[in-house]
């Protein structure tokens, strides 16, 4: 299993803990020629209150959709 932090609710005002939740899901098969990594920590900067915004998005990434893991850039 994986577990993942999805966006539970789009927030209003001030991000808080209530907005994300923490689900388990089936890991999805690693394909040959990938890896699986193991995150160990999450830190949202700032900037990504604007994808958590319903309706958000823009040319960079999409908006966050309620019950997605939350997004991120590497």
């Amino acid at each position: 299993m994986n577990q993942a932090i999805v966006l539970s609710k789009h927030p209003v005002g001030k991000v808080t803990e209530s907005d994300f939740q923490l689900v388990e899901r089936p890991s999805l098969p690693c394909e040959e020629g990938f890896f699986r990594t193991k995150n160990m920590w999450l830190s949202l900067d700032a900037g990504f209150r604007h994808w958590m915004a319903e309706g958000a998005g823009d040319n960079y990434l999409p908006g966050m959709q309620i019950g997605d893991p939350v997004q991120g850039v590497v």
